[in-house]
């Protein structure tokens, strides 16, 4: 496609070179934050290997390149034009970068207006990239969808081809307090279990994540990771207020079950035998004429 800049571009091979300070970024970036431990593993890629693939691009009102996708290795450039550091890029002869001698950025040009560029930028951090998102970024993803854009969920689950489902639940992450947000974007509050959160009155809620990681401990889960079932056995625990009932797992029914038996082991009776009728029927050693032979029998 012919195009012109009303910058300087650094030169041209099959896309378009430019120094990276010439790039613009739009509202909508793909995800809330970039860590300097993410910048520098970039900076550390670029300078050894070289831009593996090109960014896109897309031409503003005014000729600025917008960018739409490669914000990580943008801000690496400008990082190594900025600090002055040197590297062999791609095996190359080492090349020392500073501001007169940029760290190009290539990139490809996308004919696209804003909301087609946005949806480009998800769909370029979504899944196995350099830097995935994270559901704090998915859900603030969503906002910006409706709130710039003007759409509805639906009209948000299309573009981006996800469950109608999947959008309500990352949606439930802006309701919840900025500390719970922080853990969900760490991963140690997975999607499900901050849906759990959003249920739990705020001022109760880092008690109960608290208890839950507690809990977790020494039964193969992460480190200090939360699940909704710990998190809601949590909630019950402490008394938390909650907006709405916390479902019940069927591990939760499995442990009751069993404590119960335990409870009644040393004793005879029909309420033994219908307990352990459950545990038979669940574990497909008891019909279900036997299970309610026992019911019957209470």
């Amino acid at each position: 496609m012919a195009a012109k800049f009303s910058i300087d571009v650094q030169g041209k091979r099959d896309c378009w070179a430019f120094d990276p300070f010439d790039i613009e970024f739009s509202k909508f970036t793909g995800r809330q934050e970039r860590s300097d431990e993410q910048i520098d593993a970039m900076v550390q890629s670029l300078l050894a290997y070289g831009q593996e693939q090109p960014i896109k691009v897309r031409k503003g009102f005014d000729g600025k390149p917008i960018a739409v996708s490669g914000h990580t290795r943008i801000l690496a450039a400008r990082r190594i034009t900025e600090r002055k550091l040197s590297g062999t890029v791609g095996g190359k002869e080492e090349v020392q970068f500073s501001p007169d001698n940029p760290f190009v950025v290539y990139g490809v040009l996308g004919q696209m207006n804003d909301l087609e560029a946005a949806v480009h930028t998800f769909v370029e951090n979504d899944g196995d990239s350099r830097t995935p998102l994270n559901p704090v970024d998915v859900a603030f993803t969503i906002r910006t969808f409706g709130e710039v854009f003007g759409l509805k969920d639906s009209e948000i689950a299309e573009k981006l081809h996800k469950p109608a489902q999947w959008v309500s639940d990352h949606r439930k992450i802006l309701d919840l307090d900025s500390g719970t947000q922080e853990q969900v974007r760490s991963g140690s509050i997975g999607l499900a279990a901050a849906k759990t959160a959003a249920k739990i009155d705020p001022a109760q809620r880092p008690a109960a994540i608290e208890k839950a990681k507690q809990s977790g401990k020494g039964r193969g889960r992460a480190k200090g990771k939360v699940s909704a079932a710990s998190l809601a056995s949590a909630a019950r625990s402490l008394g938390a207020n909650t907006a709405s009932p916390l479902k019940r797992t069927d591990s939760d029914f499995k442990v009751w079950v069993a404590q119960r038996i335990a409870q009644y082991s040393e004793t005879t009776g029909a309420k033994l035998d219908f307990l352990r009728a459950i545990q038979g029927f669940r574990a497909g050693t008891a019909s279900d004429a036997e299970l309610t032979r026992r019911f019957e029998a209470l």
